[in-house]
C-alpha cells in the first residue's frame, strides 16, 4: 500500500453531492451516529477544497448533500488518493486537525478532542 492510501484512510467520506464531498477525520466520526463534527468540502473531479472546516450538521441543513453508505466509503476514498497530490490530501487532514477557532465555534456540539484546543 502507498503513502497516499495510508494517509487517505484517516478520512472518512461522509455526504456527497455529485463530485462534492464532506469528509472528516476518522477520529472525530468513530460510529454512525455523532451530534456534530469538523467537515472539509471537496471536489474530486476539480481536485480541490472547497472550503475550510465547518460544522458538519450545517454543511447538510443547507445544502442537498446525502449520506455516503457505509459500502461506498471505500471507493470515495480509493477516488481521492487517485485523484488528489499526496501534498493535497496532506493538507486536507491538516485543516481537519488544526481547525481555527471559528471552525470549532461553528459546531453544535465539540468532541472532546477539539474542546481541548487553545485551553
Amino acid at each position: 500500500m502507498d503513502n497516499k492510501r495510508v494517509i487517505v484512510e484517516e478520512l472518512v467520506p461522509l455526504y456527497s453531492l455529485a463530485s462534492k464531498v464532506l469528509i472528516g477525520l476518522k477520529i472525530d466520526y468513530p460510529g454512525e451516529m455523532v451530534t456534530d463534527g469538523l467537515v472539509l468540502e471537496i471536489d474530486i473531479k476539480d481536485k480541490s477544497i472547497i472550503n475550510d472546516p465547518w460544522s458538519g450538521q450545517k454543511k447538510i441543513k443547507y445544502g442537498y448533500y446525502e449520506s455516503v453508505n457505509v459500502n461506498e466509503r471505500s471507493h470515495i476514498l480509493n477516488s481521492i488518493a487517485d485523484k488528489f497530490e499526496i501534498n493535497s490530501i496532506q493538507e486536507m487532514i491538516d485543516l481537519l486537525i488544526n481547525p481555527t477557532e471559528e471552525a470549532i465555534s461553528s459546531l453544535i456540539w465539540i468532541p472532546e478532542r477539539l474542546s481541548l484546543i487553545g485551553n
